[in-house]
């Protein structure tokens, strides 16, 4: 289509086919549509953005014509698979499933070698990168990091002071504030900086429990952390939940988790609710868990 029309009378009321000679058609007597790929349309006396405005409102015609009439009509060429044979990779798909030779010459060969071998370096890559991560965090000790039954995210009950420091990734020190030096075979570690509010109880020089005391960061396996209510811990833990007294405070009730795994008989995980919300919980093995008092 080449016009010299001006293009307010394109846009405007004036429009009108009918007076160009075109004979409407009711959609309903539309049987059959052979669409041959038409020139780009060339327009005149406008400027680019007019144009462009132009050519997108025939492309947005052409494609409404399509949908409107492709369920009642048959389509000689429809416009889907028009698009879809101007790509190469499609046009090398179907001339496979007709079992069709397919005449590449060296250059292209090599060329699709090279991209094949690059979409699968990408692909391993980012394998490697999501796999990498995932395990680096999982290897280190962040506020990320999940209260196991028997222990927390890399570091487990019955390891060793040393051994807890390389998993965690951090320096673990002693914790000057629970230790009084009045029990050498029961005493607290934790992270020399992150995360925070966080202490390994550690008797005969192994790790025997871990508390978390005021990090709202820190959950559970099941999503239990501090400042959960009381309802949503027992809905968490299910059947499996105990609620006694504390013996340090009369203000405190304790959650304790009991796992049905015959492996795990010898663990448990307590929770600490004050005024009906989590104020601390810890988990690890019996008896030390247990201890209302910690070391003392």
């Amino acid at each position: 289509m080449k016009t010299t029309t001006p293009i307010g009378m394109l846009v405007r009321e004036n429009f009108d086919l009918t007076k160009r000679g075109y004979i409407p058609i009711p959609e309903k007597e539309v049987l059959s549509v052979w669409f041959r790929r038409p020139k780009e349309i060339e327009i005149s006396h406008v400027n680019d953005k007019i144009a462009a405005f132009i050519k997108a409102q025939s492309t947005a015609l052409l494609r409404g014509l399509y949908f409107g009439t492709h369920d009642s009509s048959r389509w000689v060429n429809p416009l889907p698979n028009m698009h879809r044979s101007r790509d190469k990779f499609q046009q090398i798909q179907l001339a496979r499933k007709l079992d069709m030779r397919i005449p590449l010459n060296t250059r292209r060969v090599d060329m699709l070698q090279k991209l094949k071998y690059f979409i699968l370096l990408c692909c391993l890559s980012a394998v490697f990168f999501v796999t990498f991560f995932s395990v680096n965090a999982q290897d280190r000790l962040t506020d990320k990091s999940q209260v196991f039954i028997n222990g927390i995210g890399p570091v487990r009950v019955g390891m060793t002071v040393e051994q807890a420091s390389k998993a965690s990734g951090t320096r673990l020190i002693s914790n000057n504030y629970t230790n009084d030096g009045s029990n050498s075979n029961c005493f607290y570690i934790q992270p020399e900086s992150n995360p925070k509010n966080i202490t390994f109880m550690v008797t005969n020089g192994r790790i025997s429990r871990v508390d978390i005391l005021g990090n709202k960061k820190i959950t559970t396996v099941k999503g239990a952390r501090i400042g959960d209510t009381k309802a949503r811990v027992i809905s968490l833990y299910k059947g499996n939940i105990q609620e006694t007294n504390s013996e340090s405070s009369s203000s405190i009730r304790l959650l304790r988790f009991t796992p049905t795994d015959r492996n795990d008989k010898n663990y448990r995980l307590i929770f600490e609710i004050y005024e009906n919300r989590v104020n601390s919980f810890r988990s690890g093995k019996l008896p030390e868990v247990e201890y209302s008092e910690g070391c003392a």
